[in-house]
């Protein structure tokens, strides 16, 4: 079973996380019916929102829940950027990707940049498993002004530029799990955002649907590509971020995946929302 991943960052946002993927085997299920509820995406942060992007909803089954991955933070005003989504709790797990940092109202680089969050793991079981807690990536201040992504279920955020040069504001792998005969990745994070081209930043959405980051208001800005390796069920893989028109957006979430959506560019754009989750049985005929 997977959470659903957090919304991105709009405004020199970060990634969002990628929802927990909890795996059981041998696992006793009631004879009665248990409601299977399977969570939603967060909602990636809209135009004038300062908030960052929103935890998604758990998915839940029995006494079991996968959570959401938190959302991913945004730059301040002229605070400085905002940290990525709340700490791990019942409702939200691993770390949005670190904020971008300040544009500063009136000018660039006035504020520091924000922090990735981190994740704790569950308590495993005689049946059950759970990921590790990861942390989302920091955002970098002057003079590359880069979004952390977003973590994943399986691999800390990779902070902005200049860290890792061809990594940089990437989102965290998911977690692998063959249940369907194929191996497939869930829970990715969805890749940082970027102030303003040109791109150094890879931008690019996690292994497990994390959506892609964009660069920068502009038509012809450049977009992180999203994870295209799990398109199940009608999910649709994470998008590279939109470069058309103003307003543009960040990729969401690939839908079904647990996918985190990618951060926007800068001055408070649209972060992508992040994927729902996914709930599956196998067993023997």
């Amino acid at each position: 079973m997977v959470g659903a991943g957090g919304g991105g960052g709009g405004d020199n946002g970060g990634g969002g996380a990628g929802g927990e993927v909890v795996v059981g085997s041998d696992y006793p299920l009631p004879a009665s019916p248990r409601a299977v509820v399977v969570g939603s995406g967060g909602q990636g942060q809209r135009v004038d929102d300062n908030n960052g992007g929103y935890a998604g909803s758990s998915t839940t089954f029995n006494s079991l829940f996968a959570r959401s991955g938190s959302g991913g933070g945004a730059a301040g005003l002229d605070s400085g950027g905002k940290d990525g989504g709340p700490a791990a709790s019942p409702s939200s797990f691993g770390g949005g990707g670190g904020a971008g940092v300040n544009p500063g109202g009136g000018g660039v680089g006035n504020g520091s940049a924000g922090k990735g969050t981190a994740g704790t793991a569950q308590s495993p079981t005689p049946t059950i498993t759970y990921p590790s807690g990861y942390t989302g990536g920091d955002g970098t201040n002057a003079p590359h002004y880069n979004a952390g992504g977003g973590a994943g279920a399986g691999q800390n955020g990779n902070p902005g530029a200049p860290a890792s040069p061809n990594t940089a504001g990437q989102g965290g792998d998911g977690v692998q799990n063959s249940i369907l005969g194929t191996s497939y990745y869930w829970g990715g994070g969805g890749g940082g955002g970027q102030f303003t081209p040109p791109a150094n930043s890879s931008m690019q959405g996690g292994r497990g649907g994390g959506g892609g980051g964009k660069c920068g208001p502009a038509k012809n800005d450049p977009a992180g590509n999203g994870d295209t390796g799990n398109a199940l069920f009608n999910g649709e893989p994470g998008s590279p971020g939109l470069s058309g028109p103003s307003p543009g957006h960040a990729g969401s979430g690939g839908q079904n995946t647990g996918g985190g959506g990618g951060g926007d560019g800068r001055t408070r754009y649209v972060g992508g929302n992040g994927g729902s989750g996914i709930f599956i049985i196998a067993y023997d005929t």
